[in-house]
């Protein structure tokens, strides 16, 4: 690879040959500091960059001067927009590049993009290319057609909608994908379009290129540098997983392979390293909370098969010795895999089930508390964190259920925002901006975790609450960064709640297994883990079994209890009575 430097999981390698390996993250920040004094910042970028920042402007020249390309993988919040403007602003000033060089972003976060080029780079000329048909027709003929721009943004959406013509048209200096890990499917029609745009070099975004496998990786390695990664190559990713027991194996060899590979394409710092004095703390901890008695209930009618709401398990997953497992577009995968939703939904209140249930009456605001264990957490915790002035964000996967909290938060006297898919972008960015206000009098946001969880600047609040475990981990980290980032000045507090003795248990455990295999391979940690990929129909039967033996030998308890795992002091702990351990019993 040559003379070559890489910064990655906190670790700076050594010159020339030294590999991935590396010093000590305080070593580590020193070099960086000292080696990007050697690139000065582009006088065309106003403001001021950080050393951490400087040291990924000089990380991307030389990625460029290699031909190779690269992934920027910062973690979120550390400014990996603005240390690309500052690439592109370099090679206008000292190589005369002005592109035309493509960005292709999420919807979510492409108003960011364009002001952070008025604000950093006010001289480059930007056009966003989105909208409807005859918008864009408006902005190629305006724009485009004459070649009127030197960086051209555009969302995954419009590039798929004009891929033909994107193709066709332009052979882009600089390609940029932002949340790049969104092409992870190299058979994924986005993927194709993307893979055969021409360009010089590619950029990739993202501070998690690990989500679920090293297949992923390999999507990603094959648009970085298509003519090195050969096709054939996925299937030498694909044996470092052995299946076994129910769960994916992954040996060691082919992680230590897969680390010293990013060693040489990826730089990434974390917020702990570069930001340790600037960045509050962050303190997270699972809530564990009991099912209330009308959850528990319907969740065993779902498991029993009773009445109408059991029709779903009707087939419970029980396979005869020797029955070749349902194939995942078979009726009984997929009458399991609605299953598991339902039961997902119960979890979080039984009102979001679409049976028996919603037939009752019309419920109070008191009584649809006491059906939900979640919402009977939250009834106790936030009066307590709205009297000592804190502000909340709420993220969930299910926006009806977001519905009932706005509902919730309403009655209950806290004024709230809410984002989800179907809010606009003007409404979005005027929204985050009264609620960051100092004194603003707006106490939660209610965010959908798909509409949200990326391009938000939310440091106006200092507690996030996740109602319901993600089976990607990644969705949970992107929601904790709209609030612990550059700017916050108040240390974050983050709940994720989980349903005791539910499927959300089995639930946290895949997560926490994506999450270590993430870490294995980026940071060359020698762990044990079992990640899993899509979930079999056995997987499926044991996620659903966890504290399902237990609910259904249980009867009816006079009182329901809550219980919090807890690993230091935090809001609530007034309403807490003594535990043991680090179990504290409401």
């Amino acid at each position: 690879a040559g003379a070559e430097r890489t910064v990655n999981g906190g670790a700076v390698g050594a010159e020339a040959g030294a590999g991935a390996g590396g010093g000590a993250g305080l070593e580590a920040v020193s070099e960086a500091e000292a080696s990007s004094s050697a690139v000065t910042q582009p006088k065309i970028v106003l403001g001021k960059l950080r050393g951490y920042q400087l040291e990924g402007l000089r990380w991307l020249l030389e990625q460029g001067e290699k031909g190779i390309g690269g992934i920027l993988g910062d973690e979120m919040g550390l400014g990996k927009t603005l240390q690309v403007i500052a690439f592109l602003a370099h090679r206008k000033a000292h190589k005369n590049d002005t592109g035309p060089h493509l960005i292709v972003a999420p919807l979510s976060v492409l108003s960011s993009w364009m002001s952070e080029f008025r604000r950093w780079c006010p001289s480059m000329k930007v056009v966003s290319f989105q909208g409807t048909q005859n918008e864009r027709g408006r902005i190629r003929d305006e724009h485009l057609r004459a070649k009127d721009f030197e960086v051209l943004i555009t969302t995954y959406e419009t590039l798929m909608a004009e891929k033909v013509w994107l193709w066709r048209s332009f052979y882009y200096s600089h390609i940029v994908l932002d949340e790049a890990h969104r092409v992870k499917n190299m058979e994924s029609q986005l993927a194709g379009a993307i893979f055969h745009m021409r360009s010089v070099q590619r950029i990739l975004l993202t501070g998690t290129p690990l989500q679920n496998n090293l297949s992923e990786l390999w999507t990603l390695l094959r648009f970085l540098l298509p003519d090195a990664v050969h096709p054939d190559s996925q299937k030498t990713f694909a044996k470092g997983f052995v299946q076994g027991g129910g769960s994916m194996q992954v040996e060691q060899s082919c992680v230590q392979a897969a680390h010293d590979l990013l060693g040489m394409l990826m730089l990434r710092r974390t917020k702990a390293e570069v930001l340790a004095k600037e960045l509050p703390p962050k303190h997270e901890e699972v809530v564990t909370i009991e099912m209330a008695r009308v959850q528990k209930d319907i969740y065993r009618k779902l498991l029993e098969g009773e009445g109408s709401i059991g029709r779903l398990a009707e087939l419970n997953g029980v396979l005869p010795e020797g029955e070749q497992e349902p194939g995942k577009y078979s009726n009984r995968f997929r009458s399991l895999s609605n299953l598991l939703l339902q039961l997902r939904k119960c979890s979080l209140h039984p009102a979001l089930f679409e049976g028996e249930h919603q037939a009752e009456a019309q419920l109070s605001m008191d009584e649809m508390v006491q059906q939900s264990g979640k919402l009977t957490y939250l009834d106790k915790l936030l009066p307590k964190l709205r009297k000592e002035g804190h502000k909340v964000l709420f993220f969930s996967g299910f926006t009806s259920f977001l519905d009932i909290l706005q509902a919730y938060l309403a009655d209950r006297g806290h004024p709230a925002l809410r984002l989800d898919g179907s809010t606009s972008v003007a409404r979005r960015r005027y929204e985050t901006a009264i609620f960051n206000q100092e004194g603003s009098d707006y106490f939660a946001y209610l965010i959908s975790l798909k509409a949200g969880g990326v391009g938000l600047n939310l440091q106006g609040a200092d507690t996030v609450i996740i109602m319901e475990p993600q089976w990607n981990p990644t969705f949970e980290a992107q929601a904790q960064d709209r609030c612990h980032r550059i700017g916050q000045t108040r240390p974050v507090t983050v709940y994720r709640l989980c349903s005791r003795g539910s499927c959300e248990e089995s639930i946290l455990e895949v997560a926490a297994q994506k999450v270590q295999m993430s870490k294995a391979v980026m940071e060359s940690e020698d762990v044990a883990f079992e990640p899993q990929a899509k979930l079999s129909f056995r997987e499926i039967v044991d996620v659903i079994s966890r504290g399902a033996g237990k609910l259904l030998e249980e009867g009816p308890r006079k009182t329901d209890r809550t219980t919090r795992r807890s690993s230091a002091a935090s809001h609530g702990d007034d309403l807490a009575q003594e535990g043991t351990g680090h179990w504290k019993s409401f």
